[in-house]
Order: structure tokens, then C-alpha cells, then sequence
């Protein structure tokens, strides 16, 4: 029995301790969907029963950024039922991130060559509290995660790049922006053997066309129309917003408004060192590790030049490998610098800062967990759902800015999104918004929806137009407990 145990590598337990650690901070709080998950969800349901991939059926609109995912789930729902998808998007997160795990202590033990600072990396990416809340959003986040992380592992580690290659396309048709992701490595990998590089290349390009011909077919373009309606909703005049959004990120670990702003100041001024100290550190020992570490830097760039509405919590966690890579490399290169390299004060240090990482995130989580974290929006839709469900007859059309646990409830209705996301028409008349609106009148008076459910906040300019009161009528309305502005309220067309 010892001489079977010694011959286990460290890596096999990181496996198993990943399995046990995933069980037990993941799996165990059980599936929290977050709202936008439940309009894949409806994508996943329409093409397993037939419908097309569509989320109203007969509308060719690629309102999903991730089609590989939806396609994965609407696999699985013909043949487990589509009524199990949150349990179905669920377990494959949960599998995802036990191979993310190990991943990343793969990574980071050999990257930064301390098997320590790999178990650590590993152990603060598992526990952290807002990967934890949105891998059990029912979202892509965790597969996608594990495909950039297969890619790196295959490039940097394997040097296979034919592998690589398969791990970047599919990782590209899971979200379009890995693009932001792969294009380090293949620089990396162009650098060190051109021609097989440029193989590598041509394979993910042949395993990317046919998605992106049929979907230009299908769909008249192979870029989601969700990502263009998001630019035109929330794309802010210029990159302030965005900056907030990612140093909130960077100095807390989560994403919130915090008040008073300066919480997030010690986080982001050590974490802005320890970046510097990382890659400078990178530089002269691991510089293929930079390949990973560029992504979170070219991340913030593009989101910072074209404005990126940066408000929602699952953008960021796939930034986290590289964050993490740069932050414990900084930790690392201050140990040398302070001549606690290989001793007991730098065990001290490197652990403190994993400490520091999963607990700074939770406290604040836990103090202030804004809405996504709570998941004050979804209890309200689903009170809605309940109050509505029995009146909405089949084909007629409910108005939502928020589409998704309404448009999983209300299989039947056909529904118009104001902002624009699997509704095209909605983009004229978001340009006819007046300044401070964030949904123009005209939609209402214009399309004459059967209902309108929506959050107070979004129709209030709505509500004060003359003619609404002769057109619409209060049927419920429901005041969330922790905070009294968000109201959802139902109007049904006399």
C-alpha cells in the first residue's frame, strides 16, 4: 500500500482534491441560474424540440454569444429532456472546473516552477468566491475557461499545437472574444516554430468555417446581433465606466459598486504592483508564461477603446488564470527581493496572498453582494412567471427588457426585447431614446405589446407618457424587499 501511494504523483491528488473541493464549494450550494442563462436555455430548447435555432421560433437571430455551448445543451436536452437544462448546464460546469483546477496547478507548478505556489494558484482559483457564484449561473463561464486553459496546457506544456489548435477553435465557438486569448499564443507559437505554427492555424481556421458560413447563412452574419445590441444599449460616450468596472475587479476580486469608492484603492495599488514585479519576473524566467498573462492586459485594453459595458459578473472570471499567474509571479519576485526566496518567510508570503485573495472577495460579497450575486432580479422574474404564466396565451407578445427566466416561463409568447438582443426591430427605436432614457416610449406605442413586464426603473419614462394610462392597465407589481427600487410590475393592453 506505501509503495503504491508513493507512486502517485502530486498531480493525481491535486485531481482528487479537486474533485473533493468542487463537491464541496460547488456542488453542494447547488444550481443558482442567473437570468441571462435562461435565454441560452431557450435557444437549447427550441433546437431540441425542432424549432430551429431560433429564440422566437421562426426569427433567424443569433441573440446567444455562445453557440457551441448552446448546441452542446440542446444535444443533451434531446436526449435527457429539456426540462433538466439547469442540471445539465450545472454538472458540466462542475466538470469543467475540476479539470480547470488541475489545469491550473499543471500551469502554474511548472510556469512558476513551485509545486507550492501551483497548489495555491489552484486552490484560491477553486474557492474564489465570485467564480463560485457564477459557475453555478448556469452560464459558459467554466467551459470556457477549461478549453483556454486545455490550449495553453497543450501549447505551452505539451507543445502540441495541432491540440492547442482544436482547443482554441472550439474555445472561439464558445465565445468570440477568446479570439483575445488565442492571438498571444499563436504569436507565442509563431515565434518559436513558424511553420508549424502556421499548420496549427490553418487547422482551427478549417474547424471555425463551417460554423461561421452556416451561421452567415442562417443568420445573415457570423458575429452575434446580442453583441451588437449590447454595444448600442450600454456603450457608454467614453471609457470611464469601463475603467471603474475593471479596477473594481482588479483591486476587489468582484464586481459591485462598492461605497465608499476607496475599498477598492489598497487592492488595486497591490495588485498593479504585483503585476509589474510578475511579468517582470516572467521576463526573465518563464516568458512563454506571458502568452497566458496577456490576455487580462489585452482584455482591458479593447474593452477600454471600444467602451465595453463591463457590468456583468461573467465577463471577468477567464481574465482570472492570467491574474492569478501574474499575481503570485509578483509575490514570488518580492520574496527574492526582500531575500526570503526558498525560506520559510516566503512560504509565509505566498500563502498570505492566497489568504488575501479569497478572503478580501467574500467579505465584500458578503457585505455588499449587489444584485447578480444575490440574485435579486431572478426571485422577482420568477414571482412574475408564477403570476403571469396562466394568462399569456400562445403567440401572443410580452415586452421585456429582461428575456430570460421570462423567456424560459413563457415558452409560448413571442418576446420583444427593448434592448435589442434577439429582437433586430428594437434598434431603431433605441436610436430615438431622448437623453437619460433608457428605453424609448416609441416601442410601446409603436409595436403594442400584449404585456409589458419590466423592472420600474426601465419604464418609468413609459409610464408618464399621456396615452399609456388609456392603453395599459396594473396587474401585479412586487417591491423587492432589499431594495425598494426594483419593482417589477405587470400591464396587461385593454
Amino acid at each position: 500500500m506505501v509503495q503504491f501511494l508513493s507512486r502517485i504523483k502530486l498531480e493525481h491528488w491535486v485531481l482528487v482534491g479537486a474533485v473533493l473541493g468542487i463537491l464541496a464549494f460547488q456542488a453542494l450550494p447547488g444550481p443558482r441560474p442567473l437570468d441571462d442563462a435562461y435565454i441560452t436555455f431557450r435557444y437549447a430548447r427550441n433546437i431540441s424540440q425542432g424549432q430551429g435555432f431560433s429564440y422566437n421560433p421562426g426569427e433567424h437571430v443569433q441573440g446567444t454569444t455562445t453557440p457551441l455551448y448552446t448546441l452542446l445543451l440542446a444535444g443533451l436536452a434531446t436526449l435527457l429532456g429539456a426540462q433538466h437544462l439547469v442540471w445539465i448546464s450545472f454538472i458540466i460546469a462542475l466538470l469543467a472546473d475540476v479539470l480547470n483546477t488541475w489545469l491550473m496547478f499543471r500551469l502554474a507548478s511548472r510556469l512558476l516552477g513551485s509545486n507550492m505556489a501551483g497548489l495555491l494558484v489552484a486552490g484560491v482559483f477553486m474557492v474564489q468566491p465570485m467564480r463560485l457564484n457564477v459557475a453555478g449561473g448556469g452560464m459558459e463561464t467554466s467551459l470556457f475557461i477549461l478549453f483556454l486553459l486545455a490550449m495553453y496546457e497543450r501549447q505551452l506544456l505539451a507543445r502540441q499545437p495541432v491540440q492547442a489548435a482544436v482547443f482554441a477553435a472550439l474555445a472561439i465557438l464558445t465565445r468570440i472574444d477568446a479570439v483575445l486569448a488565442v492571438a498571444p499564443v499563436f504569436l507565442y507559437a509563431l515565434s518559436t516554430d513558424r511553420r508549424s505554427s502556421l499548420k496549427a492555424a490553418g487547422l482551427a481556421l478549417l474547424l471555425l468555417t463551417p460554423w461561421f458560413a452556416w451561421a452567415t447563412y442562417y443568420f445573415g452574419s457570423p458575429i452575434p446581433f446580442s453583441l451588437t445590441a449590447k454595444l448600442a444599449a450600454y456603450q457608454g460616450p467614453d471609457a470611464g465606466l469601463t475603467l471603474i468596472f475593471l479596477a473594481i475587479f482588479l483591486g476587489t476580486g468582484s464586481v459591485g459598486l462598492y461605497q465608499p469608492i476607496w475599498i477598492i484603492f489598497p487592492g488595486l495599488g497591490t495588485s498593479l504592483i504585483l503585476g509589474i514585479l510578475g511579468v517582470r519576473r516572467l521576463l526573465g524566467t518563464e516568458r512563454r508564461a506571458l502568452a497566458i498573462a496577456a490576455y487580462p492586459l489585452v482584455y482591458y485594453l479593447v474593452a477600454a477603446f471600444m467602451h465595453v459595458p463591463m457590468f456583468f459578473v461573467w465577463y471577468f472570471l477567464p481574465l482570472m488564470p492570467g491574474l492569478l499567474l501574474m499575481f503570485f509571479s509578483g509575490v514570488l519576485e518580492l520574496a527574492r527581493l526582500t531575500r526570503s526566496y526558498h525560506s520559510v518567510a516566503q512560504k509565509v508570503l505566498v500563502s498570505c496572498a492566497a489568504a488575501v485573495l479569497v478572503l478580501a472577495p467574500a467579505i465584500l460579497l458578503a457585505w455588499q453582494p449587489g444584485q447578480a450575486a444575490a440574485r435579486i432580479p431572478e426571485a422577482g422574474f420568477g414571482l412574475v412567471c408564477q403570476q403571469v404564466q396562466t394568462q399569456v396565451r400562445p403567440g401572443q407578445v410580452v415586452f421585456a427588457p429582461d428575456i430570460g427566466i421570462l423567456g424560459w416561463c413563457l415558452e409560448k409568447a413571442r418576446i420583444l426585447d427593448p434592448i435589442g438582443l434577439v429582437s433586430p426591430l428594437s434598434l431603431d427605436y433605441m436610436k430615438q431614446r431622448a437623453p437619460g432614457e433608457m428605453i424609448a416610449p416609441a416601442i410601446i406605442f409603436g409595436e403594442k405589446p400584449d404585456f409589458i413586464i419590466a423592472r420600474s426603473q426601465f419604464i418609468t419614462n413609459i409610464k408618464a407618457q399621456p396615452d399609456f394610462a388609456g392603453m395599459y392597465r396594473l396587474l401585479w407589481e412586487y417591491a423587492s424587499p432589499s431594495d425598494p427600487l426594483d419593482l417589477y410590475q405587470v400591464f396587461e393592453r385593454r
